[in-house]
């Protein structure tokens, strides 16, 4: 089924700047806000907020004014707030009226002097109000209309929704299209903001030439009545496009999961994962035939009825395993789906596209992405290309996008982009209807974390791209990024060892280890402390607080045995995912007793993990000669290195040329292109043009599941 047709032109441009008038008086909630919080506005604020012409509008302002005011955002409260609100309280009860000066003080005391609300309200840094007055759909006073028709259609979504399929045909003006289209759109039920959106659009190459310039996006709705406001603008002119209406979206029976199917994958993520593991697909819905289970792309089980559960035998290696469950219905069809990733790391960062439905090189395809987020970071955007032409730019959820291929090259690709606000990025491709012989091709953007070191020992940090080589499968592989760590993200979770033989130089690991972290921590850098004995033990997550790290430090006991392997499989685990460099740095003296992990399966996962593993060996006995043997490999499989200190005073120098080596690294990125098994691990040789030079770096690298 498909919704009616509106053609809408921006001719009429001038009915719909509701805005342009004098606002409307300020519903009681607003006034409220202007009474109380007013005193932390500045006038630039306050003139804002008074500007808006919609109630939506201004419960987004408060929202964000309380937002940007927030001193620790990660966190579920806003501390910032309800100290505001302790003293609002404290300051009516003591004085009643908010007019009397001593209540203002109360409410201004930046110094915390009064217990009731101690602490300031912090002042929000950058430009917060020009960005959330940019985020607005009203069009600036004086522009220049840009003629438009508006194309509804309306098509099965997924779990009970409809897609709103929204197209605007821009007819070509007098000058072309070369600037970028920025559109938003807000979507209120009632009076209330259900969502709103953004995209950024780029010109096509070569400019507008003929014919009218299609926008296109989709939005997954419930059925329901709702008011649409849309708003585009050419970047670097006046001209811009605006349209308001009531919106009746329609209930669509069918297939694509529109009769209300949902399905969640129930799978541990917070913990190392081997042997028979047993996971549910919880399913709600009607017309289910069935869940169908997959362990890395391969079909294991099909359940017909409740309760839909499976067990999958993971082995006795770790390593990460892709799961996937599929609810279908009496033909075959795909009602819901979901995956997750087995031993993936608490901290994954990774983005898939699915594959874009359609017949035939002209039909408009469903291209969706989904993105995970590494605990603690913030996703920018998503950005969309077909081949290297960028479609689009997405700013949130969900990441769909129609896409219209026309003409193609044989081996045309479809391409998402996810970018963090750290400046990460991650990328998945998929080749648009490929030949039936070509061989199926995923690509994996690879990055190694690479040492050179000159004869004596010291790091090497002026090299380029140009003086590096990197080669897999007996191919060379071309850059595509190449930085100094210092410039990056970087975590490094330190592992103390706290068994019994450790009593007597404890206070010594310590403070080595503390004045390490001094020196490493810093804007882009996180640490986390994990001690061990008897078993690993989370004592502080990562951050950049030098407190909480000293205070996870300070706390140490020495007893129990020594479970090393366990603890670097505990430890590699809680790295995975993360941005950047990743790194455990282990205090040990190399000895395991007791482990469930053997060093034989122990080195395969850390080999194929991407976390870098430093060892400072405290004591290492030359008896047995495979104990500093086991360190040395695994330093070696992630191109990490082995400091040695035969007693606690050596310590703090081992320490420093550690932190001397990390603050001389390069970043090594390159696209693999992957065909095969992907559990298959790739070996990599990473060499310097420079003659004289050592290099280190990981043995190669693991496909993502």
């Amino acid at each position: 089924m498909r919704g009616a047709r509106l053609l809408l032109s921006l001719l009429a441009l001038a009915a719909t700047g509701a805005s342009n008038g004098t606002p409307p008086p300020l519903a009681p909630r607003h006034a409220d806000f202007l009474a109380t919080a007013g005193v932390l506005l500045e006038e630039s604020e306050r003139d804002a907020f008074l500007s808006l012409a919609r109630d939506h509008r201004r419960d987004a302002f408060i929202a964000r004014f309380w937002e940007v005011r927030d001193p620790y955002p990660d966190t579920v409260r806003n501390e910032a707030r309800e100290r505001f609100e302790a003293r609002l309280a404290a300051a009516q009860e003591r004085f009643g009226d908010l007019a009397d000066p001593r209540a203002r003080e109360l409410l201004l005391d930046v110094e915390g002097r009064h217990r009731e609300a101690p602490g300031p309200v912090p002042r929000p840094g950058g430009d917060w109000l020009a960005a959330f007055l940019e985020r607005g759909t009203e069009l600036p006073a004086g522009a220049e209309p840009l003629p438009a028709t508006l194309d509804l259609n309306f098509a099965a979504g997924s779990a009970g929704h409809t897609a709103v399929e929204t197209r605007i045909e821009l007819a070509p003006g007098p000058e072309a299209f070369r600037h970028s289209l920025l559109l938003d759109g807000e979507i209120l039920d009632g009076e209330e903001l259900r969502e709103e959106f953004r995209y950024r659009f780029e010109p096509a190459a070569g400019g507008q030439t003929a014919g009218p310039r299609t926008i296109a996006f989709t939005r997954d709705l419930p059925p329901g009545r709702y008011t649409w406001i849309v708003r585009l603008q050419e970047e670097g002119t006046a001209r811009g496009f605006r349209e308001e209406h009531a919106l009746d979206v329609p209930h669509l029976g069918g297939a694509g999961g529109s009769s209300g199917v949902s399905l969640s994958l129930l799978a541990p993520r917070d913990r190392l994962l081997t042997g028979r593991v047993r996971l549910e697909a919880r399913v709600r819905g009607e017309g289910i035939a069935g869940v169908v289970f997959s362990l890395d792309g391969r079909e294991v089980m099909t359940k017909s009825r409740p309760p839909f559960t499976v067990e999958f035998d993971l082995g006795s290696t770790v390593r990460p395993r892709r799961v996937r469950a599929v609810a279908r219905g009496p033909g075959g069809e795909e009602l819901a789906a979901d995956e997750a990733v087995l031993n993936g790391g608490a901290h994954r960062f990774a983005v898939r596209l699915r594959a874009p439905r359609g017949e035939g090189p002209a039909a408009t395809r469903r291209l969706e992405a989904a993105v995970e987020v590494p605990a603690g970071e913030t996703l920018d955007r998503v950005e969309l290309y077909l081949d290297e032409r960028r479609l689009a730019t997405l700013y949130q959820p969900p990441f769909v996008h129609p896409v219209t291929l026309g003409e193609v090259g044989e081996l045309s690709y479809l391409r998402a982009v996810a970018w963090l606000r750290s400046g990460l990025w991650d990328e998945a491709l998929l080749l648009v209807d490929p030949p039936s012989q070509l061989e199926s091709i995923d690509v994996d953007l690879v990055e190694l974390f690479v040492t050179v070191s000159d004869r004596l020992g010291r790091p090497v940090d002026d090299l380029t791209a140009a003086d590096f080589e990197v080669i897999e499968d007996g191919q060379p592989r071309r850059l595509v990024r190449f930085e100094r760590l210092r410039d990056l993200p970087f975590h490094a979770a330190l592992v103390v060892d706290t068994s019994g033989s450790m009593q007597e130089v404890l206070g010594e690991v310590e403070r080595a280890a503390h004045a390490f972290l001094a020196e490493v921590v810093g804007s882009r850098a996180r640490a986390a402390v994990i001690p061990f004995a008897d078993e690993p033990r989370l004592a502080a997550r990562f951050t950049g607080d030098l407190e909480v790290l000293a205070g996870a430090l300070a706390g140490l006991v020495a007893e129990g045995d020594t479970r090393l392997w366990d603890t670097l499989a505990f430890g590699i685990h809680y790295c995975s995912g993360l941005p950047g460099k990743r790194a455990l740095v282990v205090l040990t003296d190399g000895l395991d007793s007791g482990s469930h992990q053997r060093f034989t399966e122990l080195l395969p996962y850390a080999r194929a993990s991407g976390v870098t593993l430093y060892f400072v060996g405290l004591g290492v006995p030359l008896r047995p000669p495979d104990v500093r043997w086991r360190l040395e490999e695994l330093a070696r499989a992630t191109g990490g290195r082995l400091f040695l200190a035969a007693r606690a005073s050596g310590l703090a120098p081992a320490y420093d040329q550690l932190r001397e080596e990390l603050s001389s690294q390069y970043l090594l990125a390159f696209q693999a292109r992957i065909t095969g098994d992907r559990s298959r691990f790739r070996p990599v040789t990473v060499r310097v043009r420079r003659p004289g030079l050592a290099v280190r770096a990981p043995a190669g690298y693991a496909p993502r599941p």
